[in-house]
This record gives C-alpha cells, sequence and structure tokens, in this order.
C-alpha cells in the first residue's frame, strides 16, 4: 500500500549532517515524532554496517501493517564511495520516506548530487563556540569567559564540554607532533600557534579536570550546574 495522498504529499526524505550533533539530532527527534504522528512505521538502522545491497532491499519491501514506512539510516555515508548513488536509488520507492542522518558534515558533490531527492539540512557549529575555544589560553579568562557566556545562551552546555575537551585534545598534539596533526592546514597553524600558550603539564591538566567534570555530571554529584563548573574552569586559567 502507498502513501495516502495526505502522507505523500506532507512527508519528505531528508538528509541531515553537519559537526552540530545536537542541533541535528533534536531536529531528527522532530521528524521522527511528525512521522509516528502521522500513522507511519518508523525503522531505524545503523548504516555505518550496513551494505549497499541491504539498503536496496530494505528500501524495496513494504510495511507488513500495508502503511507508509519512516526509514532513518545513521551515518551510511561514511566510508561509503556508492552511498550517494544508493540514496538516490532507494528513494524512489513511494512507499517509504527516508532520513539518512550523518554525525559529519557531507562532501559539496555529495550534497549537489542529492539536494534535488531530498531535503537537505547542514547543522554548523555556531560561530560563538569557534571564537570560546580559539580564545583558550592561560591569563585570558575574562575574554573567554565572555565568549563562553555568548555560546552557553545557544548550545547545551554539555555539547560546550564535548567540544572543549576536544579543542584540549588537538591543543595537546598539536604541542607534541604537529606534523602527525591531520587538519586543514590554517586550522594547524592555529592550533600550534594556540598551543603555544599552554605548557604540556597546564594542557594534561586541563583535560584532567574537564573528565573530572564530565564523570560528576553524569552521576549528578556536581557542586553546582555543568554551566557554572565550565566557567569556574575557565575562570581558573
Amino acid at each position: 500500500m502507498k502513501f495516502t495522498q495526505n502522507q505523500k504529499s506532507e512527508m519528505q526524505s531528508y538528509i541531515f549532517h553537519g559537526e552540530n550533533q545536537p542541533a541535528s539530532r533534536a531536529r531528527l527527534s522532530e521528524v521522527i515524532a511528525d512521522a509516528r504522528g502521522r500513522g507511519l512505521e518508523v525503522i531505524q538502522v545503523d548504516g555505518a554496517n550496513l551494505k549497499t545491497e541491504e539498503l536496496l532491499t530494505q528500501g524495496r519491501s513494504q510495511t507488513l501493517l500495508g502503511t507508509g514506512q519512516l526509514l532513518v539510516v545513521e551515518n551510511f555515508f561514511r566510508n561509503n564511495r556508492t552511498a550517494a548513488d544508493t540514496a538516490s536509488a532507494v528513494v524512489k520507492n513511494d512507499d517509504i520516506s527516508f532520513v539518512f542522518w550523518e554525525g559529519k558534515k557531507l562532501t559539496p558533490a555529495t550534497v549537489k548530487k542529492l539536494h534535488s531527492s531530498f531535503t537537505i539540512q547542514e547543522f554548523k557549529i555556531p560561530v560563538a563556540i569557534f571564537k570560546f575555544l580559539d580564545s583558550l589560553s592561560p591569563g585570558n579568562a575574562r575574554t573567554t569567559l565572555g565568549f563562553l557566556q555568548q555560546a552557553t545562551g545557544r548550545d547545551s552546555s554539555e555539547f560546550l564540554l564535548i567540544m572543549m575537551a576536544r579543542q584540549v585534545r588537538l591543543l595537546f598534539w598539536a604541542k607534541i607532533e604537529p606534523d602527525t596533526l591531520k587538519v586543514a592546514p590554517w586550522q594547524k597553524g592555529n592550533l600550534v600557534h594556540q598551543s603555544e600558550k599552554f605548557t604540556k603539564s597546564q594542557l594534561i591538566t586541563l583535560h584532567k579536570k574537564l573528565l573530572e567534570i564530565d564523570r560528576e555530571n553524569k552521576y549528578s554529584r556536581l557542586p553546582e550546574n555543568l554551566t557554572a563548573s565550565l566557567e569556574l574552569l575557565t575562570a581558573s586559567l
């Protein structure tokens, strides 16, 4: 059974991609809730380990309940050279609407190839977060706190904690083995310059404190909320 005319006119196939995973996850949850509200069967699969043939088979199948389906596929494009061709093929099925969720940014070539078949949304990390991360350095607490407060006004503190820990790891890498750092040349230059403002010991200590905050937050043992904990840590630099 195909979608009813109402379902078919309102349901779309999507691709959500980009580094801002909390935002893309929130959008994915909205689409899933909307599909269930329309009576569609929602199927979620891990695309990272899904063979192309398996997705094609899934895309040709029909629900036993006789209703339409929403098939959510995560990380199908990761290390998959034929992913774009496969997505173009399966989306032609009138009985299934697709959402491909990717935790990384897709290449411009992939987006161009699929933009006519999917509604594609990229979820970028806000500029305020990059300013906060780039400003991390000893003796720069006032400026860094200002950027942190801007960032927490838009994004979750959990996401900021993840990004801060990632930045500290990159800075340590840039400090000890910059030649092996696999990032764009301009980014490597910025990281090396920023890492020079820290000692190795300072970066190790900062990373340990972030891990401790993360652990205490998971068990609800922080003396204050997570935002305040990040502010206190930033102020101590």
